[in-house]
Formats: structure tokens, C-alpha cells, sequence
């Protein structure tokens, strides 16, 4: 028997990822005419989810590379909380990492061919307990910008005479000297009016010279007010994003600009609470600013800020739209996160209902002769209620990672991570090409809650996940993309051709290869098994139902082992349609459609 296997399935099934929401396929009873019926019906599933779904025929592979956890780890490191890639480089924040937070960076090959070693453990010069430092990672080339949004730092123009500013924030600067390999502190950034609560450095990005750090939590006062004159506060948690550049000559780091929400005169409390630059991006003279609840048109509809250098004058930042979803409703939260890269942004939206209640969504805009059109509407194909899909998103060219830490398969928010490209789901179109879960998930890990994609690797962090203590954090790396395979499997090791693509295996009886390739007919079954964890005595089985997964080997064969109820099920292999089963946990009898 011969089986070709699409390798966005081997993806699936090698990070222990089985999920009825993800394509269902029909089966044969019979050999004749109901064969025929249920051949048909199959390509007529597949033609509707390649529509509706996003699902594209491009094939590809997605493989764990690494599992990422320092040896030193502990309770409450939060170690994968955020997570930045750069060519053969990548940097892990650990936000409470001994007190005070750390960031770890790995090198390809540096333990060996395509293994990933850890090259350093970064602390700044001035750590102190609660900085929070990695809350944020900004990586290119040789320069690394960290965020610890719990620094309480002083800037001696705005605060003469203070000792600290609580949590005003701060950037750390390093660069990497490549004769020894170590990255090493070049600069300290504060906000030039820092003051308490800031947490200046809560997000940040880095293109070239400039550095955008985010300052979601800055207030603004109404006619030139300080801190502590109550009433004159206007934009309580207004927020505000920064430009910072460096000079190529000197090395050194300016202030360029500051951007108060657009939405803030000072005179009006409309912009409490918008979360103004919560998420915030840079690339080349394109700023992005997320306000994930501004009210727009509906309480915390939320909207994305597009800025650009040069408008407004010579080397400004100037408002250039507002990216606002074209069916945006109440709560969808859009631009809880943000990604852009060139001519492509990316936004999530973790509130949108289409997949569920809260399930969530993420928008696709291009440039297009100068304006940003909405493209694309991004959603997981077995969107689920509260999964929050879109909290994180990540861009590079035409691949799309979004991360959905609530999502439930593995255990209740054990999150999920789903990668697109573009035209996968047609020429233009992006499709969804991957769920990634992993092998050790478990509930309330909160994998997918930070992303990053750098051409063929993707990294997610787990930063609950209890690996040696409550919260100490993993981070998986991955790759994408592989040679197609287009060879043939024979997964029951020569069991018998009866011509026609009918074949007998003793265990497991007739099946059928040839109406719907890569999937396999079986004539007492409605099911169709996947052949990428299958062997000559074991299999995973798929029902067109709603039980959906099984697996069962010879050893078992009838004795299934139901994913969906997480129990063994007797099948009694001679009734059809409907098949009859029972619980072997609960002795409870049950028929599938």
C-alpha cells in the first residue's frame, strides 16, 4: 500500500497536536456506489475548507528544533515571557530571572551542527530587584535593546534632587563584541519626563538606528500640571511611544520625539485607558502604535496608529492613518498586538467572536499606492471560545506567526501557536499552514504568548510552564519549511493488493488507497487514518464524527483509545453505520453517526 503525505500534517502529528477542528474527512462503507458518494463528498469538504478556512494545497513542514531552559532556572523566572530572533541569533527574557530578570541568547551551531547553544547570560550593570528587565527584547545584527519597565531610574532634568522614580522604566543597550563573543552594555535610556509608573521599555522595537519604546502607562496633565496635582491629571494611563536614534558616528543615543496618543488633548479624559502604545513597531520610517482599547466607534473596539518619518516636516513623526477592523465590534480589542514588515501589517485583535466568543483574530493591511488597505482576516481553523488568538503576532515577509496562549487543546490555556503564509491560500492570499502545540503541554502554560519569526525559524514561549518550579518558563524554537516529500509510504508493510487500490491487512481488514489520496478508505470504518505516526502495528485514526481522534495498534485492534474522551472505547467492528461503542472507563454504550 502506498500513502503520500502532505507535510503539514507530519508537523501536526510530531508536536502531538490532534484536533478535530483542523480538516475533516469522509470515508467509505462500501466499495461500490457509497464509496463513489463518499469520494465526491470528500473533495466537496476539502474545496469548502480551502475556501472558508484559509487552508491552501502549499505543503509545509514545521519541526521542533529546541526546547529552551537555563540550567539555573527557578520558580517565578517567567523564563520565554519574551522572545526575539535575528538571523542565526536568538534572545529569551526571563522578566523575574533572579530578582531582577535576565536575558539568555543562543547561537545556531554553537554546540554542534544546527544545535542551538547559549552563548550568554545578559544582566545589566545596575540590576535591582523587581526591574523587571527583559520584559521586552528588540534584536538586530549585533545590537540587543532590553526593556525593564520596573527600573526605577531618575532623570535628573525632569526630577532634580530625586533618589528614584518608582517604575518609570528603562532601555539597556548592548552590543555584541565579535572578536570574544559577548554582548556588552553600551547605553542606559530613560524617558527625557520619566516619572513614576511609566514603564518606559514595557515594549520596544528596533529598526536600524531607531528604537521605538513603548510607554503605555505615561499620563499626561492638563496645562502643564506635575505629578501629584490630582484633578489636573487628563490622560490617566494615556500612554505614550518614544523615537530614539543613534548616531553611526558617536554611537550614542537621542531622543528624537515623543508621541502622545493622538486621541489626548490635554483638556479631555477621553483617552483614559486606551492603552496607547501597549504594543508598538518599527520598520524603516514606518511606526506602528496599538491602542488596543480605544473606544473608536464601540467601548474598547481599539485601533492602530500608522506614523511616518517625514511627515509633517523634515525627520517628524507624523500621524498617516488609523487602521480601524472593517467589521471592528465591542471589545474585539484590535491592536492588542502588532507586527509590520515592509509593506504588510499584522493586528490582533483578541476579543473578535468570528471563531468563538473571544476566541479571537488577526488583520492583514498592505500598502497599496501610498494608502493601507485591510487584505486578509486571519482565524485559527478550529478557533475556539477564549483562546486569544492574536495576543502576539510576528511578521517576516510572507510568513505570519500568531501566537493564542489560552487556547485549550492541550489542557485548559495551554495555548497554541498557528503560522501562515501567504498565498497558501491562493495566489495573494495567506493560508493557514500550521498549529503548533508541544509534547510536554500542559494546562495553564500560556504557550504562545510571546512570538517572533525570522526567515525559516519561529520561537514561542511558554513562560508559565512549571519545569522546576511554579512559572520558571520554556521557550521552543522551530523551523519551518523542508523538502516536500513526494514518496510513498507503505505503512502495513506489504499488505495484500486486491487490485483496483483495495487492500487487506490481517489486523486491521480491507481498505481502499485510490479515491482520495493521501487518505485511506476503509470498508468497515467511516474513518480515514493518517499515515505520518502510523506503522505496520500502530495507527492514528480519525473519525469524520465529532469523537475524532483514535489510535489503536495490534496489540488493541478493537480497542481504540478515544482521544475526545481521553478513555479507552470498545469498537464492535462488524456493526456499521452507525458504528457502536463502549466506554471501557465508564462501561457507558454509545453510537457514532
Amino acid at each position: 500500500m502506498t500513502i503520500k503525505i502532505r507535510n503539514w500534517l507530519p508537523s501536526r502529528l510530531n508536536t502531538n497536536s490532534y484536533s478535530t477542528g483542523d480538516w475533516h474527512y469522509p470515508s467509505a462503507t462500501v466499495i461500490e456506489w457509497k464509496g463513489f458518494l463518499c469520494s465526491v463528498f470528500a473533495v466537496a469538504i476539502v474545496a469548502f475548507l480551502l475556501t472558508a478556512g484559509g487552508l491552501g494545497a502549499q505543503e509545509t513542514t514545521v519541526s521542533e528544533v529546541a526546547t529552551l531552559r537555563p540550567d539555573d532556572g527557578a520558580a517565578e523566572d517567567e523564563f520565554g515571557y519574551s522572545i526575539a530572533v535575528s538571523g542565526e541569533t536568538m534572545a529569551v527574557g526571563g522578566r523575574y530571572s533572579g530578582g531582577t530578570g535576565a536575558v539568555f541568547v543562543y547561537r545556531r551551531n554553537e554546540d554542534g551542527s544546527d544545535q542551538w547553544g547559549l552563548t550568554a547570560t545578559v544582566v545589566p550593570d545596575d540590576a535591582a530587584e523587581g526591574d523587571r528587565f527583559g520584559q521586552a527584547i528588540a534584536l538586530r545584527g549585533e545590537t540587543m535593546a532590553v526593556g525593564a519597565p520596573g527600573d526605577d531610574d531618575v532623570n535628573l532634568t525632569t526630577a532634580p534632587g530625586s533618589t528614584e522614580l518608582f517604575a518609570s522604566g528603562s532601555v539597556y543597550i548592548f552590543e555584541l563584541d565579535s572578536a570574544t563573543g559577548q554582548w556588552a552594555q553600551t547605553s542606559k535610556l530613560v524617558a527625557g519626563d520619566g516619572v513614576p509608573f511609566d514603564n518606559f521599555g514595557y515594549t520596544l522595537s528596533l529598526s536600524g538606528d531607531v528604537l521605538a519604546v513603548a510607554a503605555w502607562t505615561e499620563d499626561e496633565f492638563a496645562g502643564g500640571a506635575t505629578v501629584g496635582s490630582g484633578s489636573a491629571r487628563a490622560g490617566n494611563d494615556s500612554g505614550s511611544a518614544y523615537i530614539l536614534e543613534r548616531n553611526p558616528a558617536t554611537g550614542t543615543w537621542s531622543e528624537i520625539t515623543k508621541i502622545d496618543s493622538p486621541r489626548m488633548p490635554v483638556t479631555s479624559d477621553e483617552a483614559f485607558f486606551d492603552n496607547f502604545a501597549k504594543t508598538i513597531a518599527i520598520d524603516g520610517d514606518t511606526l506602528i502604535v496599538g491602542a488596543s482599547e480605544e473606544d473608536a466607534s464601540d467601548a474598547d473596539q481599539g485601533t492602530v496608529y500608522v506614523f511616518e518619518r517625514n511627515t509633517g516636516g523634515p525627520n517628524l513623526w507624523g500621524e498617516l492613518t488609523r487602521l480601524r477592523a472593517g467589521d471592528g465590534a465591542t471589545f474585539d480589542r484590535f491592536g492588542t498586538s502588532a507586527a509590520i514588515s515592509g509593506d504588510t501589517i499584522v493586528v490582533g485583535a483578541t476579543g473578535d467572536d468570528d471563531a468563538g466568543s473571544g476566541a479571537g483574530t488577526a488583520f492583514v493591511f498592505d500598502r497599496q499606492d501610498g494608502q493601507w488597505v485591510e487584505t486578509a482576516k486571519l482565524i485559527a481553523v478550529d478557533g475556539s471560545d477564549r483562546a486569544r488568538f492574536g495576543a502576539v503576532v510576528s511578521i517576516d515577509g510572507d510568513t505570519i506567526i500568531v501566537g493564542a496562549p489560552e487556547e485549550d487543546e492541550k489542557g485548559t490555556d495551554a495555548g497554541a501557536v498557528y503560522i501562515f503564509q501567504r498565498d497558501s491560500g491562493g495566489a495573494g492570499q495567506w493560508g493557514q499552514v500550521a498549529k503548533i502545540t508541544v509534547a510536554d503541554a500542559a494546562a495553564d502554560d500560556q504557550f504562545g504568548s510571546a512570538v517572533a519569526v525570522g526567515g525559516d525559524f519561529a520561537i514561542s514561549g511558554a513562560f508559565r510552564k512549571d519545569v522546576v518550579g511554579d512559572s520558571s518558563g520554556s521557550a521552543y524554537l522551530f523551523q519551518i519549511g523542508g523538502e516536500v516529500s513526494s514518496e510513498y509510504i507503505d505503512v502495513f508493510g506489504g499488505g495484500e493488493d486486491l487490485g483496483g487500490g483495495w487492500h487487506f491487512s490481517e489486523w486491521f481488514g480491507f481498505y481502499n488507497v485510490n479515491f482520495f489520496e493521501p487518505w485511506i478508505f476503509h470498508l468497515e470504518h467511516v474513518w480515514m487514518f493518517v499515515t505520518a505516526e502510523s506503522t505496520p502495528e500502530s495507527m492514528f485514526l480519525y473519525d469524520l464524527s465529532s469523537e475524532g481522534w483514535f489510535f489503536t495498534d495490534t496489540t488493541q485492534y478493537p480497542n481504540l483509545f478515544s482521544f475526545g474522551r481521553s478513555a479507552w472505547v470498545f469498537y464492535f467492528k462488524d456493526t456499521a453505520g452507525p458504528r457502536n461503542f463502549v466506554d471501557l472507563g465508564t462501561g457507558e454504550f454509545f453510537d457514532l453517526e
